[in-house]
């Protein structure tokens, strides 16, 4: 409860006090016979070595304290849960998650109101399921997830769907290795399979429940997943030399980035899009990474800062506040970069993903899957300050 300064009145004569309830009414004063010694007092004068008693004291000016709208919030875990596989958050801001009991082969979704603080975790769904689960993305009717069969080998997983109402869960792609899935703004996930890691990708979008909704991509893809992002104009893929496409959902695809040739090339790494910009996270150098912002309709590239890199691979998620650059580490050891395209707040670090490297942003608040759960760090303030000085 906020609190409140009770001012404190002090009444002359005969008492002063803080008293709650108000005191007894006072009768006539005693008349007072001076003393021949005593000088004598005239009304509104101040007796002589006496000083003046106000009859209440103001209150202290307060100072107003600046306000840092580049400030993060205090990282908090919302979900504390050590058998979470993957979760995500739906466009209503509920937060789901999946977890997996290897002992009964049960796989359990459970759902929490991120914007009631009174709310409590609600199981969803729950199916006999062997594989263990993985990535989540939620849909309209249903849940798709990865489904890793460790008896498989590596490359033994598949991709899931899981209804609401399912007593099982669906597998939608063979026997692969599997990329995603991830959200898709247009659509509902998009995820991508290859006979290894080192082979083209073949990209599926999921525009609704299997197997009427998906919508797999005509092409195999030479680029890393990550240069792989569903927006609501089309797909846009990050290819060599730093050059990006966009599928338009009619199957025309246009050049958005154009290439940058040179020696050594130019790899892409990952791609963005948010509002009416394309982030692209490209470099020439194993150590080195750079990232840029390109006008959605088109233009020059505007950079964003040049990062020490010990992995090739990186992943950007761009919301209002900013872009979180999540830059992969060896043996697990990544970093969570905030950045502000416009330049107005610093650079900072947020939390750093468990080995499974699963970060969601979503309303300018990165959730981060940790060993003690899931933990979120807001930064919407950044994009109050942005709008305050018209940028």
């Amino acid at each position: 409860m906020p609190w409140r300064r009770r001012g404190c009145v002090v009444v002359l004569v005969l008492s002063s006090g803080c008293s709650g309830t108000a005191p007894p009414p006072l009768g006539p004063a005693p008349a007072l016979t001076p003393a021949s010694s005593a000088p004598s007092v005239e009304a509104n004068q101040t007796p002589p070595n006496a000083s003046a008693v106000p009859l209440a004291s103001a209150p202290p000016a307060v100072t107003p304290v600046p306000v840092d709208k580049c400030a993060l919030s205090e990282s908090k875990v919302v979900v504390a849960e050590r058998a979470i596989r993957g979760f995500d958050v739906d466009r209503d801001g509920q937060l789901y998650w999946v977890t997996y009991d290897s002992m009964k082969s049960e796989t359990n979704v459970f759902s929490l109101e991120l914007d009631n603080a009174e709310a409590s975790p609600q199981r969803v769904i729950s199916v006999k399921m062997v594989a263990d689960p993985g990535a989540l993305v939620v849909g309209r009717d249903g849940f798709w997830m990865a489904a890793d069969d460790i008896s498989r080998g590596v490359c033994g997983s598949r991709v899931a769907w899981l209804g609401r109402d399912a007593t099982r869960a669906v597998p939608v792609s063979e026997p692969a290795c599997v990329s995603g899935p991830k959200r898709a703004e247009g659509a509902e996930a998009v995820w991508a399979t290859s006979k290894t890691y080192s082979h083209a990708m073949q990209v599926v979008v999921a525009k609704g429940p299997p197997p009427a909704g998906l919508a797999p991509l005509p092409r195999k893809v030479e680029a890393s997943f990550q240069a792989v992002v569903h927006a609501s104009d089309g797909l846009y893929l990050a290819l060599e030399d730093g050059e990006v496409i966009r599928r338009r959902p009619d199957g025309v695809e246009e050049r958005v980035v154009p290439p940058v040739f040179g020696s050594p090339s130019t790899d892409s790494r990952a791609v963005a899009v948010h509002g009416e910009h394309v982030y692209l996270a490209s470099g020439r150098e194993l150590r080195k990474l750079d990232v840029f912002r390109v006008p959605r309709a088109g233009g020059d590239r505007q950079p964003m800062g040049t990062f020490d890199v010990e992995s090739s691979l990186a992943a950007l998620h761009a919301t209002d506040s900013g872009v979180v650059l999540h830059l992969y580490g060896q043996k697990g050891a990544d970093r969570l970069l905030l950045i502000d395209p416009t330049g107005g707040c610093p650079q900072v670090e947020l939390p750093i993903p468990d080995l499974t490297r699963q970060v969601v942003v979503d309303r300018d608040v990165a959730y981060v899957l940790r060993k003690e759960g899931i933990v979120a760090t807001s930064f919407a303030g950044r994009a109050q300050a942005r709008q305050a000085g018209g940028r």
